[in-house]
């Protein structure tokens, strides 16, 4: 059958199980579909402040990381995550591995870079003074803000992580903690062959910004709530296992999800 033929009986297939599927719930039988959570428009826009704010800082990691390579490359190295504000003025005495000054070409290469940096660093500030004026009800609608304000007040939980797990998470509602880890990509992915039957981990196969920050919470969470019985659960039980040890106890947290 040629490749078009293919594809239009596949798709008539497809056509026609929609049809059925459609039929069936119309009848009265639910079990044949969910319905679709649609966030609204509001909600949905709530999502732009971190979700920009996240571009941005991975821009400016970014650029940093470019500048550092460039000098490490004619051995100059710079320590730090950030760059930092007298390096414009470094620039006239820094000096190559072999002593001599920056080529002309390199040094005007960087000063751009360093102009973008500080423009990226701005628009950071501003989404960052954008959402506190949406939290306080200033300036726009964020749906649910006083739901940040109080998971804000948490230990290990601040404004950012809040205002994270509100607008990507905790605008709708799940039936079950399973449901949770599905949708944000912490639930277990299992394999079954024969008499195989083991666990591959977490499937990631979920919301992304979510999931990263449930994870650095986890940890903030050790940090910050010391005390609480989970974390003296987890330091009894993993804290003398290594790093490795470490991680994977974190990731024994997710059991209680399954």
């Amino acid at each position: 059958m040629p490749r078009r033929g293919r594809r239009a009986k596949t798709d008539r297939l497809d056509a026609e199980g929609m049809t059925r599927t459609l039929r069936a719930w119309l009848s009265g039988d639910r079990e044949v579909a969910r319905d679709v959570h649609i966030p609204s428009i509001a909600q949905e826009d709530a999502k732009r402040i971190e979700r920009e704010r996240k571009y941005l800082v991975e821009e400016r990691i970014s650029i940093v990381g470019r500048i550092k390579g460039l000098l490490a490359l004619h051995g100059i190295w710079l320590t730090g995550k950030r760059i930092g504000k007298g390096l414009r003025e470094r620039l006239d005495t820094m000096t190559t591995g072999d002593g001599r000054p920056l080529a002309p070409f390199l040094r005007r290469d960087i000063e751009r870079m360093l102009r973008r940096y500080d423009f990226v660093s701005e628009q950071i500030e501003e989404v960052v003074a954008d959402r506190k004026e949406a939290l306080a009800g200033n300036r726009g609608y964020f749906p649910l803000a006083e739901k940040v304000r109080h998971l804000a007040t948490l230990g290990a939980v601040g404004e950012t992580t809040a205002t994270v797990l509100v607008a990507e998470v905790y605008h709708r509602s799940f039936e079950t903690r399973r449901h949770v880890a599905s949708f944000v990509g912490l639930a277990p992915s299992p394999y079954n062959s024969g008499d195989t039957d083991r666990d591959r981990g977490i499937n990631k196969a979920g919301n992304k910004l979510a999931r990263q920050t449930l994870v650095e919470l986890a940890w903030f969470w050790l940090r910050y709530q010391p005390n609480s019985r989970l974390s003296l659960w987890w330091h009894e039980r993993f804290g003398d296992k290594g790093m490795r040890g470490r991680k994977v106890g974190l990731s024994r947290w997710r059991e209680s999800l399954r």
